[in-house]
């Protein structure tokens, strides 16, 4: 019979070891990649023939809640099942699982911190989350979805979004040490529980990986949490925790404390620096695009006809450069449309054409008379145009310059 090393309260009973060897398949099988390889196949033949679906989009996005997604996490499911029960009829001799558990939950941490890790900078260096953009500034609450106003909540504070980065941080780093595992695995799961929350309260395409990550860290708080148990719920005292040495042998030793401080170093001092990289390419630090901003029109010159600035509909109510080699432009109808741009700021020259139509590319001359005044000037579309825009100061905006006041007489709720 196997000594239990590591978790000497846990009592294995068939449950419980049928319950491992699933998490263990479970969490491997995504990880192995086998089924990549059928994902043309394997999965529309079983979206139709299983769940009625005629037809699903294998090609990938940036949501991690598609329909293939789902699919895909029932296919592992059913594997695991099957695969439990064929690792249990032929391994009835093993008493205790205690040390596969344990390899088991090492595994699990080091992801989880890797995850919380990695989040938590995205959040400091404000990649996953900016300040509202040009055109957020401009979109009315009615016709922004639940995710964008959650996006826009949150990324309107930066340093809300800082101390949230720090948490998930601060959950992840006490994950990599034996020692802190639980109060790791207790703020990674708090943390992510409200990510969850969030997730599935506005509708954001992260609720299987977030849900993972989440029931994860719970995965771990029972495991070690026997401790809090007792001394919480039940008012008893308790011993201190023994921790048994995961090797013997002196070289294996000294070879886990050399790949343990190398998978700290990567996990806290290489993903700071990539994340830091990364806000200077796509982040706050990024550089702005040539004359970025809102402009409004005052002066609408078309086929040298001076215009009335709402004579028509289609008439453009706001220019917005926002981001390198884009342009929107919003109408008097609220309706928008997009122009592919390249500037040179040289020439003072920018070449443009309508996004759904890469054949028909026009030079327009742009003039910036002081700091708020852009003139643009030449032939769009069928059109000769001479406009001329004020640019918006984006401080004019309550949500950029309301700030911080330890003293509101009265609440300040628009």
């Amino acid at each position: 019979m196997e000594n239990q090393l590591f978790y000497p309260h846990i009592h294995w009973t068939s449950f419980k070891k049928f319950l491992l060897r699933f998490g263990v398949i479970f969490f491997f099988l995504p990880m192995l990649q086998i089924l990549s390889y059928f994902d043309d196949h394997l999965y529309p033949w079983i979206a139709n023939v299983v769940f009625s679906i005629p037809e699903i989009s294998l090609e990938p996005t940036s949501s991690g809640d598609r329909c293939f997604n789902y699919i895909e996490l029932f296919v592992y499911f059913v594997l695991a099942i099957v695969g439990s029960v064929i690792w249990s009829f032929f391994n009835k001799k093993d008493k205790t699982y205690d040390t596969l558990l344990h390899y088991f939950l090492i595994f699990i941490r080091y992801y989880l911190a890797s995850e919380m890790i990695g989040y938590g900078y995205a959040k400091v260096f404000n990649i996953q989350f900016s300040a509202p953009g040009l055109s957020k500034l401009l979109q009315s609450y009615g016709d922004s979805s639940p995710m964008g106003i959650a996006w826009t909540f949150i990324g309107a504070s930066k340093p809300y979004t800082v101390f949230s980065g720090l948490a998930e941080i601060l959950g992840g780093v006490l994950l990599l040490f034996r020692r802190t595992t639980l109060a790791g695995a207790m703020i990674s799961f708090a943390v992510m529980f409200n990510v969850v929350m969030l997730n599935f309260c506005y509708d954001v395409p992260v609720k299987l990986h977030s849900t993972q990550l989440a029931l994860l860290a719970f995965i771990i708080i029972i495991c070690n949490g026997h401790v809090l148990w007792s001394a919480v719920w039940s008012n008893k005292a308790v011993a201190t925790v023994n921790y048994k040495p995961l090797f013997q042998k002196k070289w294996l030793k000294i070879t886990a404390m050399i790949i343990n401080g190398l998978a700290i170093f990567y996990f806290i001092a290489y993903n700071g620096y990539k994340y830091h990289q990364l806000a200077y390419e796509l982040g706050i630090s990024a550089p702005k695009t040539p004359l970025y901003g809102i402009y409004k029109p005052t002066q609408y010159i078309v086929n040298n006809d001076t215009m009335g600035l709402h004579s028509h509909d289609d008439q453009w109510k706001y220019l917005i450069l926002e981001y390198p080699g884009f342009a929107t432009v919003k109408t008097l109808k609220d309706s928008e449309f997009y122009f592919e741009l390249s500037v040179d700021t040289i020439k003072k020259t920018m070449i443009v054409n309508l996004q759904n139509d890469t054949s028909h590319k026009f030079q327009l001359s742009y003039n910036e008379i002081n700091d708020s005044t852009l003139n643009l000037k030449g032939k769009l579309s069928t059109s000769i145009i001479d406009f001329t825009f004020r640019k918006i100061n984006l401080n004019s905006f309550t949500l950029t310059n309301r700030g911080f006041h330890w003293i509101n007489e009265t609440p300040f709720n628009k």
